[in-house]
């Protein structure tokens, strides 16, 4: 009796410990916006029980877990879900309903007046220098490639951005946020200017026909804004050889990868080359060049960075075409230019807040000689003579909300003195706008984002201020499919030619309005 006693104390214990362990189930559904979602974590926090939803966002899974436990729901698209549960002798039934987390991958965001549902637009990247390397036509040159997008017009004979019927000098450039005056090498009549700056100088670019943010200024038709490259992959050295140019340069990377210099020089001559083939425009002198250029980068322990580019470029050539004025059989022109462009940069995170300064300094000497030519005789020589210098400064400062939304606001100041000699003309202006602005990126989710900013300038020389507010804003209907919709005062002072030959004293107070 007393063994069949302990057997059955044995047994009763035994089902208890099986009672106590025995699973229970838990089950429901994860939905956002009333749609199951697929491919939701759902797990019991500190063990190892759960699974993963699936398609219509449905879950179950079985637990030996008994009391209170947290359980969690977690998806890269969606904030994470915690909830309280208490297992008991019962299966549960949950069913979750997730908010969406707003992503900088996912989000769409409005950059500079260009919308794009992705994270490219903060990397700077609409067009790779190898975008721009194999873009058939572009002959390497950023403004060349950019021809081949909507708006943008291709106008063989003078240089420039022509976005939808505006002139050349309607578009601005910038680097690393400070403005590039000069971007184009100096030009004569009929002929254009080529880009001064080497492709792969940059790491891409965004580029705005239509609207662009209230931290540019000074452009009517567009903006085109270049980032230089941080640190190069490696050192690196390089020549080249042809029948018409001559170039050499290197890179070199520390070995802790935190700061790297470099240079590259060149000269070109096409005087073999119009041996060789027939010109459509007769060169009396064929064209040349020198270039060469230098840069610093800079990396801080703090994770700041600092970067200078410097620049030189010389240019000649002489060009004969029929006359239009009777009498005279040929009109000469001969240009000898010169261009130098010095860039500095610092970037720099103080806690919350960026902080972006950058400079630049340029100047820039075209000298062009007119002339006539009949029976191989030249007369009527005249000379236009320009030389300029033109400084910019540009401060921002950004704090950011969230992972995209920003509030940022900052201070610019364009200075330009140049004079201009012809013949017995003597013009001299000088220009000093100086700007302020404040703008916000607002993410209110993934598929919906606004940019609103206002630009106030004041003008020196037209002694007129303006207040430019912008707006802009992009909703996605789909994966593929966006919307958008943008507002903007666009100012911009008049082209320095007119001032030279309309008379300054009638532009005093005023300037165009897009």
């Amino acid at each position: 009796m007393k063994t069949q006693g302990q057997n059955i104390l044995v047994l009763f214990f035994l089902i208890a410990s099986i009672m106590g362990y025995s699973q229970l189930k838990i089950s429901g559904k994860v939905s956002f916006k009333n749609k199951g979602v697929a491919e939701v974590n759902v797990t019991l926090k500190d063990t190892y029980d759960g699974t993963t939803t699936d398609v219509q966002g449905n879950f179950t899974f079985e637990t030996s877990e008994k009391g209170t436990h947290i359980i969690t729901f977690t998806h890269p698209k969606y904030e994470n879900i915690e909830r309280t549960i208490s297992i008991e002798s019962q299966d549960i039934s949950l069913n979750v309903d997730l908010k969406e987390q707003i992503s900088e991958i996912d989000a769409v965001v409005v950059s500079a007046g260009s919308i794009e549902a992705s994270d490219k637009k903060r990397a700077t990247a609409l067009l790779t220098p190898i975008d721009i390397y194999t873009t058939a036509g572009a002959d390497g040159q950023i403004s060349s490639a950019l021809t081949y997008l909507p708006g943008v017009q291709k106008v063989g004979g003078t240089e420039g951005l022509f976005i939808r019927g505006g002139t050349g000098t309607e578009s601005k450039i910038f680097m690393d946020g400070s403005l590039i005056n000069n971007y184009f090498s100096n030009s004569v009549p009929g002929i254009a200017g080529r880009d001064q700056f080497n492709t792969s100088l940059f790491k891409g670019n965004i580029f705005s026909s239509g609207g662009y943010s209230a931290l540019y200024g000074q452009a009517l038709s567009g903006a085109l804004m270049l980032e230089s490259v941080d640190l190069p992959d490696e050192t690196s050295y390089n020549v080249g050889i042809s029948p018409i140019f001559l170039n050499a340069g290197f890179q070199k990377l520390s070995d802790n990868k935190n700061y790297s210099y470099g240079a590259t020089a060149g000269y070109s001559l096409l005087s073999l080359m119009q041996k060789v083939f027939n010109f459509n425009t007769d060169f009396v002198e064929a064209p040349q060049g020198f270039n060469g250029d230098l840069n610093f980068r800079f990396k801080t322990k703090s994770g700041g960075f600092f970067k200078y580019y410097g620049m030189f470029n010389s240019n000649k050539m002489g060009a004969k075409s029929e006359s239009l004025e009777p009498g005279y059989d040929f009109s000469l022109v001969k240009l000898n230019g010169k261009n130098t462009f010095h860039n500095l940069s610092f970037k720099q995170k103080f806690g919350k807040y960026l902080l972006n300064v950058g400079g630049s300094y340029t100047y820039n000497r075209s000298d062009l000689h007119f002339s006539t030519e009949t029976n191989d005789v030249e007369s009527n020589s005249s000379q236009l003579l320009t030389d300029g210098n033109y400084l910019n400064f540009k401060a921002v400062l950004e704090r950011k909300i969230n992972r995209i939304s920003a509030v940022r606001g900052g201070l610019e100041f364009n200075n330009t003195d140049e004079n201009l000699n012809f013949e017995a003309v003597n013009k001299h202006y000088k220009d000093l706008i100086s700007s302020a602005f404040v703008e916000t990126d607002l993410g209110f989710s993934n598929a919906l984002s606004a940019k609103i900013g206002v630009r106030a300038e004041h003008s020196s020389f037209l002694e007129k201020n303006n207040i430019a507010p912008r707006f802009a804003i992009a909703y996605r209907l789909a994966k593929d499919w966006t919307t958008s919709l943008a507002y903007g005062l666009f100012y911009q002072n008049p082209e320095i030619s007119a001032l030279y030959f309309s008379g300054s004293e009638s532009f005093r107070g005023q300037n165009i309005t897009f």
